[in-house]
């Protein structure tokens, strides 16, 4: 097991150990090298395997290890999927077409290619949504109509399953069932903070106004508190170039960190005072850190995350449309305290917990029913 595993990962209620079960197909945005969606793999791979579901092919974009498969080669998605007992979509934001429409439709396809073989899908912790496009939203409302269990990462995506006319779950983000951190005493303030920024790329017009706007807000936060920065980078592909200028052009002190796990991130952004993410996973991981967040962007899964804090936890994690100086000092001044923030995660990791148990009972029912 791995190191995450041995420190943080936790039984889940309704594990059996040692019970083996049929072998499943794990799809999901992986081998891409995202932080985020690395832990989700890992997270559900272990979490599937405490229940006994040991035997699991990954589809991959290159198959380098036992288990994984070759997402682009239909003969090889197809051989795995007619060995396996389930087709399992963990985690991300697989089914939406504002990123790409090619990602949605790839993900259709294997939703079908899944019926064809005659093999039940589940969906668990899923975001759905946005889709844009009347027949866009036409295959994808008959495509979830064949899916066993679409469980829904947050109550937007539910409400979006459920415009379509199909019917849904909430289970929570995957990442949840990390176990809490376990609290450490309250965190002592410096007088000068340390500030991580876990900031998404948005292509090269996208990345010229954020670094414009984040050099002025560094330089702002420096001669304003004398803070130290931290660039988190947990997609390199996406995230390395903005994070490079930023650290080039703010003229403050500032490094760059591009942990590779959960272990190393968590470690990234301890004795942290406050993080700026507009990447989703880097929110998770700092809230079950106990380390004060501010949400950036207008992003629909960044927004749900906000709405799940609050309904689970009643919590108000602060958030911002854009880079703002006086939004990230009122986050600061008005932070929740470590207790407080650790309670939030222990609140959403106990509602995540109990919904992936119930989709383990349905793996079981469904997935041994059909063989």
């Amino acid at each position: 097991m791995s190191r995450l595993s041995e420190r943080a990962a936790g039984r889940v209620e309704g594990e059996r150990v040692g019970e083996k079960q049929p072998a499943l197909m794990i799809a999901g945005y992986y081998g891409l090298g995202n932080l985020g969606d690395e832990a989700l793999r890992l997270v559900l791979v272990e979490a599937l395997a405490r229940a006994g579901f040991s035997g699991l092919f990954t589809l991959v974009p290159t198959s380098d290890r036992p288990g994984e498969v070759n997402r682009a080669n239909p003969i090889a998605v197809f051989s795995a999927m007619r060995r396996s007992s389930a087709v399992v979509f963990g985690g991300g934001g697989l089914l939406q077409n504002c990123t790409s429409r090619r990602s949605l439709a790839y993900y259709l396809s294997l939703i079908l290619l899944a019926r064809a073989a005659r093999r039940p899908v589940l969906l668990l912790g899923q975001g759905i949504g946005p889709i844009r496009g009347r027949l866009a939203r036409h295959v994808t409302r008959g495509a979830l109509r064949h899916v066993r269990r679409v469980g829904c990462r947050d109550q937007g995506s539910l409400a979006f399953v459920e415009s379509l006319g199909c019917t849904g779950v909430l289970d929570g983000d995957l990442l949840f069932l990390l176990r809490p951190l376990e609290e450490t005493g309250p965190h002592a303030r410096r007088a000068s903070p340390r500030i991580v920024l876990a900031l998404k790329g948005t292509g090269v017009a996208g990345t010229r106004r954020l670094v414009l706007e984040g050099r002025e807000l560094l330089r702002g936060l420096h001669a304003e508190t004398g803070a130290s920065f931290t660039f988190l980078v947990s997609f390199p592909k996406q995230d390395l170039a903005l994070a490079r200028a930023l650290e080039a052009h703010a003229e403050v002190p500032c490094r760059l960190v591009a942990p590779r796990t959960v272990d190393e991130a968590s470690e990234a952004l301890l004795s942290a005072d406050l993080l700026i993410g507009s990447r989703l996973h880097a929110l998770e991981i700092a809230l079950r850190a106990g380390i004060p967040l501010l949400a950036l962007g207008e992003e629909a899964k960044i927004a749900g995350f906000v709405r799940e804090v609050r309904a689970v936890a009643e919590l108000e994690i602060p958030s911002s449309p854009a880079l703002s100086l006086d939004a990230v000092l009122a986050a600061m001044e008005h932070a929740a305290g470590r207790s407080v923030l650790l309670a939030a995660y222990r609140a959403l990791h106990e509602r995540t917990a109990r919904a992936f148990a119930a989709a383990v009972e349905s793996l079981r029912r469904d997935a041994v029913g059909d063989l």
